[in-house]
């Protein structure tokens, strides 16, 4: 059973994802949010970043699918269903895409400014997302590894602790 904090930040991803707002998840919203997720950053449909993606979301989709009727999942459903293989064989992979995006110099890590400037387009103050990059860079050198990204994304999806550093992004 999915704790408070699990539940609400679920629940924000879920709407995200909702791209038709009919109160459930299926195969097309999935598609339907990354299509946007790629035309908001300007990547070309034909990219291998793109496929990448795409294929990603088919991923995500078959294991979400077979969680509910097949056809589509409710909120409820997504809630609770999230666990260990679907954020590691799913999001993570997802994630690994945006992080390509917004390491903008192609360096293999992720700046602060590159965050700030990658996540004011998703409605992210620049505060709360300096703030969350601090907490994301672990070691403190900063920038934001691949590692140290991955880690954020499993504290998003899978952590109860509101402090996590992945948790913040959400504003748990």
């Amino acid at each position: 059973m999915a704790t408070d904090v699990e539940t609400r930040k679920r629940e924000e991803i879920f709407t995200k994802l909702d791209t038709n707002r009919d109160g459930t998840i299926d195969e097309n919203d999935i598609r339907e949010h990354i299509t946007h997720f790629l035309s908001k950053y300007n990547i070309s449909a034909d990219s291998p970043q793109a496929r990448k993606a795409m294929d990603t979301a088919k991923q995500i989709w078959q294991k979400l699918g077979s969680r509910g009727d097949g056809s589509a999942i409710t909120k409820e459903t997504y809630v609770q269903s999230m666990d260990q293989d679907l954020v590691e064989n799913a999001y993570i992979p997802l994630n690994s895409v945006f992080f390509d995006v917004v390491d903008s110099d192609h360096d293999g890590k992720i700046s602060e400014s590159e965050l700030v400037s990658a996540l004011q387009r998703d409605g992210l103050s620049a505060d709360n997302v300096r703030e969350a990059f601090q907490r994301m860079d672990r070691d403190k050198d900063g920038d934001i590894t691949r590692q140290e990204w991955d880690q954020a994304v499993r504290e998003m999806l899978l952590s109860s602790d509101p402090n996590a550093p992945g948790s913040i992004m959400l504003g748990a």
